[in-house]
């Protein structure tokens, strides 16, 4: 049976351009207004594998982890094929996605989240000492399952293929496009995005605060609590278009 969301609803997606429009076309679907303003962006560090990590992902003893959908993008693209020999270990359902569409199929996802902890619990990384970890991943980050892996004995090896970049809209874009379509729910997809978007509201932070929030994973929805979002928040437990569809359906029930 379809579901609808209320007519009168007004979504910001805060996605990278690249990966907002599925979801908008999905809540246009269900009945609500979807306002696209990426509040991140996305682009390629333009580094290439070293033979150490080529080595690795060639081994079939090795396990390769993709961090997000981008790890998947910009860590398999043309123009530096790779072969990935050993186990994938994929950042959840929108990361697993990403990857069979690129040809492999991910062995596991995280357990009961859809954050670094949760990958971690994953039966499949078991004992790390000695093993080889190749991690797909972009600049910064919190670092927790590199951290884990080497305080765990593994050998690891990263390949940091894309970085995050400031959103195009100024705050008086940004003001503008608030005051016109009023929205009334907001979708997170990292504590990057909301800080970007915070800082783009300027005068309208404490209305942005007060509206009803769709976030990835109970991490994010806590780092929305300490950042002062004081409406509702619902948590998407899967970080794909579908999961934040649903997520959206929940907090409008």
């Amino acid at each position: 049976m379809a579901r609808y969301l209320p007519r009168e609803s007004t979504v910001l997606v805060t996605r990278p351009k690249e990966q907002s429009q599925i979801l908008a076309d999905l809540i246009a679907q269900a009945g609500a207004k979807a306002v696209v303003a990426p509040m991140i962006g996305i682009e390629s560090t333009g580094a290439t594998l070293d033979a150490h990590a080529r080595d690795a992902l060639g081994d079939a003893r090795s396990t390769s982890i993709f961090l997000s959908p981008n790890s998947v993008r910009f860590g398999l693209n043309e123009s530096h094929p790779v072969t990935l020999a050993g186990r994938i270990l994929a950042m959840g359902d929108a990361t697993a996605t990403a990857l069979r569409n690129s040809g492999y199929a991910a062995d596991a996802t995280p357990i009961g989240g859809i954050d670094s902890e949760a990958l971690l619990r994953h039966p499949l990384m078991g004992s790390l000492e000695n093993r080889k970890f190749i991690v797909f991943q972009g600049e910064g980050g919190r670092g927790v399952v590199q951290q884990a892996l080497v305080d765990g004995g593994a050998r690891l090896f990263t390949h940091v293929c894309y970085r995050r970049t400031k959103p195009e809209l100024s705050v008086g874009d940004f003001g503008a496009l608030w005051r016109v379509n009023r929205p009334t729910d907001c979708i997170i997809s990292s504590a990057t995005a909301l800080e970007n978007l915070l800082e783009l509201a300027g005068d309208l932070r404490p209305h942005v605060l007060s509206t009803r929030f769709v976030v990835m994973g109970q991490r994010l929805a806590r780092v929305a609590r300490d950042m002062g979002v004081s409406g509702p928040v619902s948590i998407a437990t899967s970080a794909s278009d579908e999961g934040l569809l649903a997520a959206l359906f929940d907090a409008s029930d």
